[in-house]
C-alpha cells in the first residue's frame, strides 16, 4: 500500500468519538453504502466509448493519407524514374500497394478485435518483445516525430501567410508549431467526438483543396497541357524503382490509422474493413488526378526545380489568390497531426493496459472518457522533437523500419493463416494479396541495403535502442527487482496521483473485455481509492 492510500485508509478508520452512538453509526453506513454504489456505477461506465462511425473512420483514413507531402514536394517519384508517364504508373501502384496492407490490417482487425494495431497484432503472433520494439519505433520515435515536422510545416506556412517576404525566424516558428501541437491535443484531450469533428472537418477542406487544385488543372489540359506527360527520360533501373516507390508510398502510409482504436468503432469489422479500402481509392484518385494537374501546368523541370509544388502551381493559376494555398497546406497539417494524436495516445493507452508501459497512462477520465495522460505524454514528446535537430534525417532512417516493420507484419498474418486454419476470421481476403505484399515488402527492405546500407544500419540502430527499456523495465526479473525497488515506488507514487490530477481510473471490464484479455484481474476498471472502499 502506498503512502496516500495508506493516508486515506488511517483516515476512514479512525476511531469514532461516539462509538455508541447508533445515530452517528447508521449516518457512516449510509454514507458507505452511498459511496460503494457511486463506486461500482463507475466501474460499469467508465471505458471509451464506441463514438466512431463509418464517417469518422473514413475521415480518419484519409485524413491521415493525404498530408503535406501531395502539396509541397510529389517530386520524389518523379526525379527517380525520370518521366512524367511513368511517374504516374508507379503513383497508381503505390496506391494498390496501400490497399493491399489495407488488407493486411483490415482482416487482422477484424480477427483480433483489439486496439493497437501493429503493436497488439505483434503481440498476439510474436510476443511481447516483438511487439515492443514495434511500440518503441511507432509511438516513441515515428508517430510523435511526425506530428513535430507537420507542426513546424504548418508554422511555415501559416507565418508565410503574413510575412512572404522574408524567410519566418527559427524560434518564432518553433513556438508557434508548439501551440499547434498543443492545440490539436487539446481536441483530443477533451473528447473523442471532439477529436473526431476535428477530423471530418479537416478532412474535408483538405479533400476541397485538392478539388480545387484538379479543377484548375483539368483547364490546362484541354489547352494542351497534357503534353507534359510523357515516357521520355524513364528510367527502369530496380534501385531507383524501390526509391520512387519509398516516395510514392510516404505519401500513402496511414491507411492503417483507424485500427489502433478499433475498440472505439461502431460494429468494428464491418466499418474499419470498409473505412480502409474505401479511403484508400478515394486517396489513390485523387493523388493521380492532382499529379496529372501539376503536370499539366508545370514542367518537368520545374517541378525537379521548386521546393513546394503547389505554391508555384498556385501562382501560375490562382494569380493573386495563390495565397489560399498556404492556407490549403496548413489545413492539411492539422488534420494529419490529429490522426498522429489518436495514434500515439491509442498505443500508449494499450500497451499501458498490457504491462509495456506505467500502468497510469492507461487511465481514463470519469469526464470526457479520454485517455488523458496517455494523451498529455503523447504531446509532449512531440514538443520535445519540434526542439531537436536533425528529425527529417531521423525520419529518412525510420522509413526502412517502417517497411521491415510491415514485412513482419504480413508473414505473421500468413503464419497465423497455416497455424490456424479454423481460427474465425470475420473478415478474410485472398492470400493472394498477402503474398503479394510480402515480395513486396522484402523487395523494399532488400534493394535500400544495396543502395544505402548506412542508412538501413542506423535504423537497425534506432530499433536496437528499445532492447535496454524492455529489459530494464518490462521483464520481470526477480533479482533485478532488489534493485529496482525505487522505479516501483515511483509507479506507485504515479498511479494514486494521476488518478487523483486527471479524476481517472482504470476502465471498466465488460463481458466483452474478458473474452478478449484486454484487461486482467487486477484492471478491474477502479482507482486505487475506490478499490479500498469496496474492501469495507
Amino acid at each position: 500500500m502506498s503512502a496516500n492510500s495508506a493516508m486515506f485508509h488511517k483516515t476512514r478508520y479512525r476511531p469514532l468519538e461516539m462509538e455508541d452512538d447508533a445515530e452517528h453509526h447508521l449516518a457512516l453506513h449510509d454514507i458507505t453504502d452511498k459511496l460503494r454504489h457511486k463506486v461500482h456505477d463507475i466501474k460499469e461506465t467508465v471505458l471509451l466509448q464506441k463514438e466512431l462511425g463509418f464517417t469518422t473512420a473514413f475521415a480518419y483514413v484519409v485524413g491521415s493519407i493525404i498530408g503535406a507531402g501531395i502539396f509541397i514536394s510529389p517530386k520524389g517519384v518523379l526525379e527517380n524514374v525520370g518521366s512524367t508517364g511513368l511517374s504516374l504508373i508507379v503513383w497508381v501502384l503505390c496506391g494498390v500497394v496501400a490497399l493491399f496492407i489495407g488488407f493486411l490490417y483490415a482482416e487482422l482487425a477484424a480477427t483480433i478485435p483489439k486496439s493497437g494495431s501493429g503493436y497488439t497484432y505483434m503481440n498476439e503472433i510474436y510476443g511481447p518483445f516483438v511487439a515492443f520494439v514495434n511500440l518503441w519505433i511507432q509511438a516513441i520515435l515515428m508517430s510523435p516525430c511526425s506530428t513535430a515536422i507537420l507542426s513546424q510545416t504548418g508554422a511555415t506556412y501559416i507565418l508565410q501567410l503574413f510575412s512572404s517576404s522574408c524567410a519566418p525566424d527559427v524560434w518564432t516558428e518553433r513556438l508557434l508549431a508548439t501551440v499547434l501541437v498543443i492545440a490539436v491535443f487539446y481536441f483530443n484531450y477533451v473528447g473523442v467526438k471532439s477529436g473526431a469533428a476535428f477530423q471530418v472537418l479537416t478532412t474535408a477542406a483538405k479533400v476541397l483543396a485538392l478539388i480545387v487544385i484538379i479543377t484548375a488543372g483539368s483547364f490546362y489540359i484541354f489547352k494542351g497541357g497534357a503534353k507534359n506527360i510523357t515516357m521520355e527520360g524513364s528510367v527502369l533501373h530496380p534501385s531507383s524503382i524501390a526509391l520512387a516507390f519509398y516516395s510514392g508510398m510516404f505519401a500513402y502510409s496511414g491507411c492503417e490509422v483507424v485500427t489502433v482504436a478499433v475498440e472505439e468503432v461502431k460494429n468494428a469489422s464491418k466499418v474499419v474493413t470498409t473505412a480502409i479500402v474505401s479511403g484508400t481509392l478515394v486517396c489513390l484518385i485523387i493523388y493521380l488526378l492532382t499529379n496529372v494537374a501539376y503536370y499539366s501546368v508545370i514542367t518537368k523541370q520545374e517541378i525537379l526545380a521548386v521546393p513546394a509544388v503547389a505554391v508555384v502551381f498556385g501562382i501560375k493559376t490562382l494569380g493573386p489568390m495563390h495565397w489560399v494555398i498556404a492556407l490549403f497546406v496548413f489545413v492539411s497539417v492539422i488534420g494529419s497531426m490529429n490522426s498522429s494524436v489518436m495514434q500515439i495516445s491509442r498505443y500508449f493507452y494499450v500497451a499501458a493496459r498490457e504491462g509495456h508501459l506505467p500502468r497510469f497512462l492507461s487511465l481514463v477520465s470519469v469526464h470526457n472518457m479520454t485517455p488523458q495522460p496517455a494523451i498529455m505524454l503523447g504531446g509532449m514528446i512531440s514538443c520535445m522533437f519540434i526542439y531537436m535537430s536533425g528529425i527529417y534525417q531521423l525520419m529518412a532512417y525510420l522509413q526502412f523500419v517502417y517497411w521491415l516493420n510491415t514485412l513482419v507484419v504480413v508473414a505473421g498474418l500468413l503464419w497465423w493463416r497455416f497455424k490456424y486454419p479454423q481460427k474465425p476470421r470475420p473478415i478474410k481476403f485472398p492470400v493472394v494479396f498477402h503474398v503479394v505484399l510480402l515480395l513486396i515488402s522484402v523487395f523494399l527492405v532488400l534493394m535500400p541495403f544495396l543502395q544505402e546500407p548506412w542508412i538501413c544500419l542506423k535504423g537497425l540502430i534506432l530499433m536496437a535502442t528499445s532492447i535496454p527499456f524492455y529489459l530494464l523495465f518490462v521483464v520481470d526479473w526477480t533479482r533485478k527487482r532488489k534493485f529496482l525497488k525505487i522505479v516501483d515506488r515511483v509507479h506507485d507514487f504515479m498511479n494514486v496521483n494521476m488518478q487523483l490530477l486527471f479524476t481517472s481510473v482504470y476502465a471498466a471490464e465488460t463481458k466483452e473485455h474478458i473474452e478478449l484479455g484486454l484487461v486482467g484481474e487486477e484492471s478491474v476498471g477502479v482507482s486505487l481509492l475506490a478499490e479500498e472502499h469496496e474492501d469495507e
